[in-house]
């Protein structure tokens, strides 16, 4: 949170309960959610350099 702290920028999402690498396990509708938000956060990401 530094960077907000220092007016970046930021976006965070959290998946509570989950260990690292849980994406990794294809067949949970979690890991798609994921998936999903890591394409439109980079879109994002990509948005604000413009």
């Amino acid at each position: 949170m530094a960077l907000a702290k220092a007016g970046v920028r930021t976006k965070l999402q959290q998946y509570p309960g989950l260990a690292h690498y849980f994406w990794i396990f294809f067949g949970l509708e979690v890991s798609k959610e994921f998936i999903s938000d890591l394409i439109a956060g980079t879109q994002w990401m990509i948005s604000q350099m413009a």
